[in-house]
Protein backbone atom coordinates (compact mmCIF):
# COMPACT_ATOMS: atom_id res chain seq x y z
CA UNK A 1 0.00 0.00 0.00
CA UNK A 2 1.13 3.55 -0.77
CA UNK A 3 0.04 6.42 1.19
CA UNK A 4 0.50 10.16 0.08
CA UNK A 5 0.94 13.16 1.90
CA UNK A 6 1.95 17.23 1.92
CA UNK A 7 4.34 18.77 4.15
CA UNK A 8 5.39 22.04 4.25
CA UNK A 9 9.23 23.77 4.59
CA UNK A 10 9.86 27.29 6.24
CA UNK A 11 12.82 28.78 4.07
CA UNK A 12 13.87 32.07 4.61
CA UNK A 13 12.01 33.46 1.61
CA UNK A 14 9.08 31.45 1.40
CA UNK A 15 7.00 28.17 1.82
CA UNK A 16 7.67 25.09 0.40
CA UNK A 17 5.09 22.42 0.24
CA UNK A 18 6.48 18.60 -0.42
CA UNK A 19 4.31 16.13 -2.00
CA UNK A 20 5.38 12.69 -0.81
CA UNK A 21 4.07 8.97 -1.97
CA UNK A 22 5.38 6.40 0.74
CA UNK A 23 5.36 2.89 0.87
CA UNK A 24 3.58 1.69 4.13
CA UNK A 25 5.01 -1.55 4.49
CA UNK A 26 8.92 -0.19 3.16
CA UNK A 27 8.50 3.51 4.39
CA UNK A 28 10.71 4.38 1.02
CA UNK A 29 9.75 7.50 -0.31
CA UNK A 30 8.45 6.41 -4.10
CA UNK A 31 7.59 9.91 -5.22
CA UNK A 32 8.01 13.41 -4.73
CA UNK A 33 7.94 16.85 -5.71
CA UNK A 34 8.38 20.25 -4.10
CA UNK A 35 6.75 23.24 -5.03
CA UNK A 36 6.07 27.55 -3.68
CA UNK A 37 2.40 26.68 -4.01
CA UNK A 38 -0.44 24.19 -2.37
CA UNK A 39 -1.73 22.51 -5.91
CA UNK A 40 -2.71 20.03 -7.43
CA UNK A 41 0.67 19.59 -10.21
CA UNK A 42 3.04 18.61 -7.34
CA UNK A 43 1.20 15.73 -5.87
CA UNK A 44 -0.18 14.80 -9.53
CA UNK A 45 3.76 14.32 -10.16
CA UNK A 46 4.97 12.90 -7.09
CA UNK A 47 1.76 10.13 -7.97
CA UNK A 48 3.25 9.72 -11.52
CA UNK A 49 7.25 9.15 -10.36
CA UNK A 50 5.89 6.30 -7.80
CA UNK A 51 4.52 4.56 -10.59
CA UNK A 52 7.45 4.98 -12.76
CA UNK A 53 9.13 3.56 -9.63
CA UNK A 54 6.73 0.03 -9.82
CA UNK A 55 8.54 -3.16 -10.61
CA UNK A 56 6.67 -5.25 -13.46
CA UNK A 57 3.43 -5.65 -13.02
CA UNK A 58 2.77 -4.64 -10.01
CA UNK A 59 -0.68 -2.89 -9.21
CA UNK A 60 -0.16 -0.87 -5.88
CA UNK A 61 -3.40 0.54 -3.94
CA UNK A 62 -2.61 3.26 -3.02
CA UNK A 63 -4.44 5.87 -0.32
CA UNK A 64 -4.41 10.04 0.70
CA UNK A 65 -6.72 11.37 3.18
CA UNK A 66 -8.37 14.37 1.57
CA UNK A 67 -6.74 16.83 4.32
CA UNK A 68 -8.70 19.88 5.51
CA UNK A 69 -8.64 23.83 5.22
Amino acid sequence: MRVADITYIRTQEAFLYLALITDRWSRKIGGYHLKETLETEPVLKALALALQGLKGSARPIHHSDRGCR
